[in-house]
């Protein structure tokens, strides 16, 4: 596989955990809406596959509220006639009550998502695709391992939400 591009832009990261070469590039340039929407129309999915985990819940669970919070990041390279995304989400929960650096309870998958692409994905596609399509395709599998994980760790179960893409929505093109 090539040497995957970096676009996580806007996305945060948890600094005990960052890798070398990790660091976000500068924000693409937007994407227009018939450019994005041209890319979408020739994009099919080939793959997801669960390529890593990390998981820490050494204790057990106390009696108090915990606060959830997901990270995610992502990269992508062409292979092949293919585009492979690295998709990385986070569930770390922390109690209300506590500022330790360490969360009570960690989850970490990395997800493998092949897609056949009529066209090369850019930086300013992939910006875009990573907020909307990709997360699509990838949050039901990580809302499961999660769910699966807290259960077979003794931890109480937390069922995440439904994805929404955070922005303004593309405008339709206009042809």
């Amino acid at each position: 596989m090539t040497k995957p591009s970096r676009s996580d832009a806007g996305a945060p990261r948890k600094p005990a955990r960052a890798r070398a070469g990790s660091a976000p590039r500068k924000a693409a340039q937007r994407v227009t809406p018939e450019v994005y929407n041209a890319f979408i129309a020739g994009v099919d999915l080939v793959s997801v596959r669960l390529a890593g985990a990390e998981i820490s819940a050494a204790s057990t669970p106390a009696r108090k509220q915990l606060l959830p919070t997901v990270e995610q990041t992502a990269r992508f390279a062409h292979e092949d006639e293919q585009v492979v995304i690295i998709h990385e989400l986070t569930f770390a929960g922390r109690y209300e009550d506590e500022d330790e650096d360490d969360p009570a309870v960690f989850i970490r998958a990395e997800f493998e998502v092949r897609y056949s692409a009529a066209e090369r994905m850019t930086d300013q596609i992939f910006a875009e695709f990573r907020r909307r399509n990709l997360p699509l395709n990838t949050w039901p599998y990580f809302r499961e391992f999660v769910h699966a994980v807290l259960a077979r760790t003794g931890w109480p179960v937390f069922v995440l939400p439904v994805y929404k893409a955070v922005g303004a929505p593309l405008s339709p093109s206009s042809e």
